[in-house]
């Protein structure tokens, strides 16, 4: 029997805890400017204790905690896992207290259900996810403020907590363990803090270009920003209480851009747009399946649904699917089996390594068939001859 013997520095892993608790805190104060913007006044003082509060946790556990030069992989997995934890766990108070402050004022449905601590942990985790399911209905009551505090969550956690914190910071190559625990990957540039930084400038440019691009097919500004935001992160939170499914064919096409840029490694976003080499695009075997996939299955939808007139809201469904982002185009519950069946497919798999998507990543599935000896290879005919089965029933 193994025994593991790697010596766990707990007061280490508090310290980078208190780093990454940095975030909501800052959050909550960029927040509180929000309702002062809109005159929802109401919120401004429970975001500013919330944020102050937060601030000095965070700063006592990094002030008295903090030891870079102790922390190996094993303390940065449990750090990462703590503050994906914790920073959704102090978004959740933000919710509730800032709920509780609207609903004498703006009454909502919406600020009804999180009022509930339950219902407030579910919307900041599935926020800073970036997973998109979410508990609460008639979004568009929300006060604004409670509006951008949900895209800002999936705004944040798309890119990843740690990325944010480092971006921030000048790492040393302990720090570098967070980096890789984070992204999985060890970079495409030599220096932590320039690849951090090159990812927090394209994500941010991305983001800009979206909400332009959103404005310009007469989105409401608000409107844009919000789901801008949300579409890059590949999240799903909208401020509309039908997702996309009331907006004109342009505007459908603009989110598909951006929800597929937010799914393509950003590895080879930097290899594109910063060092120019544009043939990476090809090259790339993880983009190549990542746009074969794409394809096929907007295609196979399309004719699985050859009797329905809007195509569009099909190839919506399954880029959004794919990217595991949560927007969507119809009502679920009008989907063909079959098209049901492949979004669960495509979800499984996700997008890119090194993006903001959920699901296995296409890095990971190429790599499981690459492997003969992983599986045997009668489970892959049987599992092709089930497909092919049940399609032929659907059909």
């Amino acid at each position: 029997m193994l025994k593991f013997t790697q010596k766990i520095h707990v007061k280490a892993i508090f310290g980078n805890v208190g780093l990454f608790l940095f975030i909501p805190a800052f959050m909550a104060f960029i927040t509180a400017l929000i309702g002062l913007i809109f005159q929802e006044y109401f919120c401004i003082f429970p975001l500013l204790i919330i944020g102050s509060i937060n601030l000095i946790i965070a700063y006592l556990l990094y002030r008295f905690c903090f030891e870079p030069k102790k922390i190996h992989l094993w303390d940065s997995m449990i750090s990462v896992a703590l503050g994906w934890f914790f920073c959704p766990m102090f978004g959740a108070l933000a919710y509730i207290f800032v709920a509780k402050a609207s609903l004498s004022l703006m009454p909502s449905d919406g600020a009804l259900a999180l009022v509930k601590p339950i219902n407030a942990i579910f919307e900041a985790f599935s926020g800073f996810t970036s997973s998109g399911l979410t508990m609460l209905d008639k979004i568009s009551t929300l006060p604004h403020t409670l509006q951008w505090l949900r895209s800002f969550q999936q705004w944040v956690g798309g890119v990843g907590l740690i990325i944010f914190v480092l971006s921030l910071i000048e790492p040393n190559i302990e720090e570098y363990q967070l980096y890789f625990t984070e992204t999985k990957s060890k970079g495409f540039n030599k220096s932590i803090l320039k690849t951090t930084r090159s990812i927090i400038y394209m994500y941010l440019i991305f983001t800009i270009i979206g909400i332009l691009l959103f404005a310009f097919a007469k989105m409401p500004i608000w409107q844009a920003i919000n789901h801008a935001m949300s579409a890059i992160a590949t999240g799903g939170f909208t401020i509309t209480d039908n997702s996309f499914s009331g907006y004109s064919y342009i505007i459908k096409l603009i989110a598909i851009f951006l929800v597929i840029l937010g799914a393509m490694s950003f590895s080879l976003h930097y290899k594109i747009f910063v060092q120019r080499k544009f043939l990476e695009f090809f090259k790339n075997i993880q983009n190549r399946v990542f746009y074969i996939l794409l394809a096929a299955g907007a295609i196979l939808i399309i004719l699985i649904n050859i009797n329905h007139i809007s195509y569009i809201n099909y190839v919506f469904e399954w880029v959004s699917s794919l990217a595991t982002c949560g927007f969507s185009a119809q009502r679920i519950f009008s989907l063909t089996s079959a098209t049901k069946f492949l979004m669960i497919i495509a979800m499984i798999i996700g997008g890119a390594s090194g993006s903001t998507v959920g699901g296995l990543k296409i890095r990971r599935v190429i790599f499981l068939f690459q492997e003969k000896n992983t599986l045997d290879s009668t489970f892959f005919r049987k599992w092709r001859k089930m497909c092919i089965i049940f399609f032929k029933n659907i059909l």
